[in-house]
């Protein structure tokens, strides 16, 4: 009698191990693919972010040529953006608030840089890098 006790709670035990082992690598693969989500998410954002940096880059280029300056090049290169890059807009989500920041915020970066980088300014002309 006392062996078909002892073999019954073995068997449970087992059950219980392998019970126990399957969840918890099951919770492990859960931790690590939403880790992974995570870290691929980041990375498209930083590339979506940058792909709409260079085209505001471009844009604001175009926007000079044709001689607009201030809010009218802002709201150019907006509607730019709204037009060529659609998607990229809608998958970070952005407002056109957000859009007018950011267009703000690369036109000063690359006026600054422009800047810098113009022969003339004596304090920069020995940090000036070619």
């Amino acid at each position: 009698m006392q062996e078909i006790i002892t073999k019954i709670v073995a068997e449970q035990a087992a059950l219980l191990i392998v019970a126990f082992v399957t969840t918890s690598l099951g919770a492990a693969g859960t931790f690590a693919m939403a880790q992974l989500g995570r870290l691929l998410g980041e990375r498209r954002a930083d590339l979506l972010n940058h792909k709409l940096g260079e085209a505001i880059s471009r844009a604001a280029a175009e926007a000079a040529k044709a001689g607009l300056t201030g809010q009218s090049a802002e709201a150019w290169i907006a509607d730019y953006l709204r037009q060529t890059m659609a998607g990229t807009v809608a998958k970070l989500k952005t407002t056109d608030a957000g859009i007018a920041k950011r267009i703000s915020a690369q036109m000063a970066q690359d006026q600054l840089a422009n800047a810098l980088t113009r022969p003339g300014v004596p304090v920069l002309d020995a940090v000036r890098r070619p």
